[in-house]
């Protein structure tokens, strides 16, 4: 079934929408021939966003909403699933993150970031995995992240909501081979997603910067992985080369290391990460 306006892609489902790197991807995507199913939190531009992207030729439906709630995720199953529109790539973008001592951190944002990067993924793709599967070649693309490899003092809640991700992208990816649905799980590094970004990783000396990489870099990196089939994408030599090394390492020597460069770098930036250090 053709879009409305023609294009032969079919619709792109995108979470996380407005900004960083689901900004990214809806422009990627766009560029690519998708129309586009969007959400995001309201007040976060979704609309603008939206308006930009229709003006270039998409067909876009978007949903300002919280998908770290009942509510918020089964109105964006059933905007898509109402439409009777093609579906042919879920893109799970959103996700939070907490850093600090887990036990210095208030137990609600940890938990909350829990429910979203998992519990809103997994709700997302059983509920659209019907229809992805009635459409050849369909794909699911789970932004993860390189954190997902290791053991991360300061970040163990992300990095642990990034490893099951990865473990469960991995597994979902055989149990859909058989009706023809592919998962990539992505894992990039830092991006520089605004300029605060830019200004902490400079705090982070060399491996901060040459780990960091440009949203839509490491968005059309991961749209042309998963149209290779690859399972994992990495994007970033450097980041290929962390991963291999934290790989042959002990895990113990790879999360002490983790540990003293992020202390090193959350020192460096007043009022950050004023939750990282025993007093």
């Amino acid at each position: 079934m053709e879009s409305r306006n023609g294009r032969m892609r079919g619709w792109a489902a995108i979470t996380g929408a407005s900004g960083g790197l689901g900004k990214s991807f809806a422009q990627a995507c766009a560029r690519r021939g998708y129309d586009l199913f969007l959400a995001d939190l309201p007040g976060t531009g979704l609309s603008a966003r939206a308006a930009d992207l229709t003006a270039e030729g998409a067909d876009v439906r978007a949903l300002e909403g919280d998908l770290s709630t009942e509510e918020g995720r089964s109105a964006f199953l059933e905007l898509i699933r109402g439409s009777d529109l093609p579906l042919s790539l879920l893109v799970n973008n959103v996700g939070a993150g907490v850093n600090g001592l887990f036990d210095a951190l208030p137990f609600e944002a940890a938990r909350m970031a829990v429910e979203l990067n998992i519990g809103t993924t997994m709700a997302l793709t059983h509920g659209l995995v019907p229809l992805l599967a009635s459409r050849p070649g369909s794909t699911i693309i789970t932004v993860a992240s390189l954190a997902a490899f290791y053991p991360m003092p300061l970040f163990a809640v992300y990095s642990s909501t990034k490893a099951f991700l990865l473990n469960w992208s991995l597994a979902l990816r055989q149990e859909l081979a058989d009706i023809g649905v592919g998962v990539t799980v992505l894992t990039p590094g830092g991006m520089y997603t605004n300029e605060e970004t830019r200004e902490k990783v400079k705090t982070q000396g060399l491996s901060g910067r040459l780990s960091t990489m440009e949203p839509d870099k490491v968005a059309d990196f991961a749209l042309d992985a998963a149209e290779r089939g690859k399972a994992i994408a990495i994007p970033g030599l450097f980041n290929k080369l962390l991963w291999f090394a934290g790989s042959k390492a002990p895990k113990q020597f790879v999360a002490a290391s983790i540990k003293a460069r992020w202390e090193k770098a959350m020192a460096k930036v007043p009022g950050e990460g004023e939750a990282c250090f025993r007093r």
